[in-house]
Order: C-alpha cells, then sequence, then structure tokens
C-alpha cells in the first residue's frame, strides 16, 4: 500500500529529499513528500485538517477520536458500518511517543477484519498514554498503552494481547498526542536534523515508523530521540536553518527552539 502524495511548498532552490541528506520544505502539515509516500507526518494534524485519507484503500479510515473512549465503542461502530458480525475478530495497534515537553502518549488504531470486497475498516481511537482493563480475576488496573499493541479480540471486547494475557473492558485514558510546537519550531527542528545528517555529525535515527503495514514510509519525530542530540557547534546548524529564510525567524529564536525540543547545545562560551 503507497500513501498518498502531498503538495509541498519549496522555495527556489529548496528541493531534494530528506532520506537523503538534502532540503525540502515541509507542506501545511509539517510533512515532506518523498515519491509516493508521505515522510515526518504527524498523524493527529492530518486527522484534524481532514484534508486528505491518512490511509489508501483497501483501508477505510474512521475517525473516533472525539466520540470514542472504549474498545466498546469501536465494536459497536463496526457493526453499525456494517464491518463486524458475531464471529470476527478485530486487531489493535498502537505506537508510544514522548512529547518535547516529556510527556508520553500514543496513536491507537482498531482494525476491523477484512471485508468480501477485500477492504479493512480502520478506527481512528483517542490518543492515549494509558488505558484501564479488568482481568480474568474481575479487577481493574491500568496499563501502557504499548501494551495494547498487536493484541486480538473478539466482537465482544475479550483482548488477547500480543503475550497471550486476557483483559476485558478495555478503556482509553486519553492524552493529547500534539504538543504546542508551531510549524516553524517543528521545521527548525527539523532542518537541524538534516544538517547533522548532511554532515555526518548525527548517529542515530530522530523519526520512527509508525505502522509499515498499514501506514507504510509514515513516520513521526521522536522526542526522545531529539533529546539525545548533541550539536558541538551550533553557528554552522543556525547558519544553515537561517539560509531556508523561514518567516519571522532570528537567530535567537532558533538557538531558543532547539532547546526546547531537548537538543544538548555547547554552552555559550564555548560556541564557534
Amino acid at each position: 500500500m503507497a500513501m498518498p502524495a502531498s503538495p509541498t511548498s519549496t522555495k527556489s532552490g529548496a528541493s531534494g529529499s530528506l532520506r537523503d541528506g538534502t532540503w525540502e520544505e515541509p507542506n501545511d502539515f509539517g510533512a515532506t513528500s518523498d515519491g509516493d509516500e508521505l515522510a515526518l507526518v504527524v498523524v493527529e494534524r492530518l486527522l484534524d485538517h481532514g484534508a486528505m485519507p491518512l490511509l489508501r484503500y483497501p483501508y477505510l479510515e474512521y475517525d473516533g477520536r472525539k466520540t470514542m473512549r472504549s474498545l466498546a465503542d469501536a465494536l459497536t461502530k463496526l457493526r453499525e458500518l456494517g464491518n463486524l458480525s458475531d464471529n470476527d475478530n478485530v486487531e489493535i495497534k498502537t505506537m508510544g511517543l514522548r512529547l518535547p515537553d516529556g510527556r508520553l502518549s500514543g496513536i491507537v488504531l482498531v482494525l476491523g477484519p477484512q471485508q468480501q470486497d477485500g477492504t479493512w475498516r480502520v478506527i481512528f481511537m483517542p490518543s492515549s498514554a494509558t488505558f484501564s482493563a479488568r482481568t480474568t480475576l474481575g479487577e481493574r488496573q491500568q496499563y501502557e498503552i504499548q501494551k495494547l499493541n498487536d493484541a486480538r479480540s473478539d466482537s465482544e471486547g475479550n483482548v488477547e494481547l500480543a503475550n497471550g494475557q486476557f483483559l476485558h473492558q478495555i478503556e482509553l485514558i486519553p492524552a493529547p498526542a500534539h504538543y504546542d510546537f508551531s510549524l516553524t519550531e517543528k521545521q527548525i527542528v527539523e532542518a537541524a536534523i538534516v544538517f547533522l545528517q548532511r554532515e555526518g555529525l548525527l548517529e542515530h535515527e530522530c523519526y520512527r515508523s509508525v505502522d509499515e503495514k498499514l501506514l507504510p514510509g509514515v513516520k513521526l519525530l521522536d522526542y526522545a530521540q531529539v533529546a539525545k542530540v548533541r550539536i558541538k557547534r551550533l553557528k554552522p546548524v543556525v547558519r544553515f536553518i537561517m539560509e531556508l529564510e523561514l518567516p519571522d525567524v532570528t537567530e535567537s529564536f532558533i538557538v531558543a527552539t532547539l532547546k526546547r525540543a531537548g537538543m544538548q547545545l555547547p554552552r555559550s562560551r564555548a560556541r564557534k
């Protein structure tokens, strides 16, 4: 499954690919296109804009982030849409995220069974850091959202986790999966990463794949990894970002943004 391409607004000379270390300016969603794939896309913001389906055929999406809180809600909607019968099972996909301020959240999807026409219905659930559920002994406990990844449920909401544990009455505990970074601030962080990659100064990956089956090629900025980025010489990074001519951006604003994202910067007296 290929992701839909997204139009990008690039300045003269600002072309290329983030994947091969050259700069391509993000579009209005903070994403760049590379061939037929969307990379560095923020799933929450794409859904909020509603400008395009996030999934391509044969996956049909339903946005339940504002109306659903439990697995039972998703199962009810699948039945209403004609995508779930009594003998069917569903799959749950989650991915934990660390935000720039250190808070945890996670993307949650419920994947319905394949239909006779070859389609799958995907329910986008509220972004959540944790969930609660009843054990087989009837005790309600709280778990990290990542524990739900690859879990399977019958049509009544009886869930088997990937580790074989059984849980019931799954209730999500929503936590926003976005942070109050502006689009410009995100562009600054991404540009710094591009520069460091291009110069061979970044030894680890700062982006994480969401789900290669449902969202091939779609990656999110992982701020837990951004916080490990150490910039030894700040001036070349700032100069590179200033050359992008982002609106209303000053050198001091760039430095403040990189700090806010958690990057490790040299002390003022050590700058060259």
